[in-house]
């Protein structure tokens, strides 16, 4: 498997892992836990909607999904909000802060934002958004 594929296979394992947990917080039946559930779903499935196509808004407002560094914070701020529950979540919150970390690290390796998937790439995007 080539770079550039596992990049994207985390990336869809990451927004995978949102979805079920976000589900696991909705059933949970606690006001407060429902709405963080439907947070983290919405912010799972944005997650494996950009592998698949990037929406020209996503670029604009989102810009920080398109680098190592950015989608590492990302997902250390996501796995943070699950890794604060108890028991599956937890595990699940410390998986994505791992790939977080493994992001963020993967930014300060020489030549590694040449394998990068398409969708982290924000040059591929930078002519489909007009200046502001």
């Amino acid at each position: 498997m080539d770079k550039p594929k596992i990049f994207s296979a985390l990336n869809l394992g990451v927004g995978a892992i949102l979805g079920l947990a976000g589900l696991i917080k909705v059933f949970s039946f606690s006001l407060a836990k429902v709405f963080l559930g439907l947070f983290i779903i919405l912010f799972g499935l944005g997650t494996i909607a950009l592998e698949r196509e990037v929406p020209s808004v996503a670029v604009k407002y989102a810009s920080f999904m398109f680098s190592f560094l950015g989608r590492g914070f990302f997902y250390l701020f996501m796995g943070s909000l699950l890794w604060s529950y108890e028991g599956f979540t937890s595990l699940l919150g410390f998986l994505v802060l791992l790939v977080g970390a493994g992001f963020c690290a993967a930014n300060y390796v020489a030549g590694l934002q040449d394998y990068a998937p398409r969708s982290m790439r924000d040059t591929d995007w930078d002519d489909t958004v007009d200046e502001v």
